[in-house]
């Protein structure tokens, strides 16, 4: 598992491939402060922890995997196109498996 600050940096990544502001994030998952929440998680102040993440993995595109380790097998690829660019698969926030 990676340490909070490349988790929180990937969700960061992750929101902002998806033009999410953290407010917007919080709305759609029904978390109330959440976006004080998800700001703790970006910022690497707060470890993600795993009852939200696999809600969020529920409703939204992103998977345990992702969060967790950086692994985008199972990610949409157009997503992670949008957070990688074109760096195939060298990126910090991006495993190979």
């Amino acid at each position: 598992m990676d340490t909070q600050k490349e988790i929180g940096a990937r969700l960061l990544a992750w929101r902002e491939a998806l033009n999410l502001t953290q407010m917007q994030l919080a709305r759609r998952m029904n978390w109330r402060n959440g976006a004080t929440k998800i700001s703790n998680w970006e910022n690497g102040e707060r470890f993600a922890n795993i009852h939200d993440m696999m809600a969020m993995s529920e409703k939204l595109p992103i998977t345990i995997e992702w969060i967790y380790e950086g692994c985008a097998d199972r990610m949409p690829t157009a997503l992670i196109q949008k957070i990688v660019g074109d760096r195939n698969g060298d990126h910090p926030f991006y495993q190979t498996p």
